[in-house]
């Protein structure tokens, strides 16, 4: 493949001096190969840094996406405790037989309260 490139490009360099015809040949196509040389060097680097940035925009959305699902089982996780802390406010404030609900109202008292 290599070979096939470089033969590629000295013979766009000996057509181009067959069409320029000038008077030191020579210099001529060892300033084109050389220019065409680092054109192609500047390309190939710029293919790199868009492939290099096609893959990091994948890498991030990726990242935003495990993020959305992260902070959304977050969310979960904080309605279901807001729940459950209603759910004993709720029992506390309604409950007419303390002495029944005394394990419930405990058992609420150590969770809320990490005890």
């Amino acid at each position: 493949m290599l070979i096939k490139i470089k033969g590629d490009i000295v013979i766009r360099g000996l057509t181009e001096l067959n069409k320029e015809r000038p008077k030191i040949p020579l210099l001529f196509l060892g300033s084109w190969l050389l220019n065409e040389s680092r054109s192609y060097e500047i390309k190939r680097k710029i293919n790199d840094y868009n492939v290099k940035k096609e893959e990091l925009k994948q890498d991030y959305e990726i990242l935003i996406k495990q993020k959305e699902k992260e902070n959304k089982k977050e969310q979960e996780i904080i309605k279901s405790e807001e729940d459950k802390l209603k759910e004993f406010h709720n029992l506390i404030k309604t409950n007419t037989d303390m002495e029944g609900s005394l394990s419930k109202i405990a058992d609420g008292l150590k969770e809320f309260t990490s005890i």
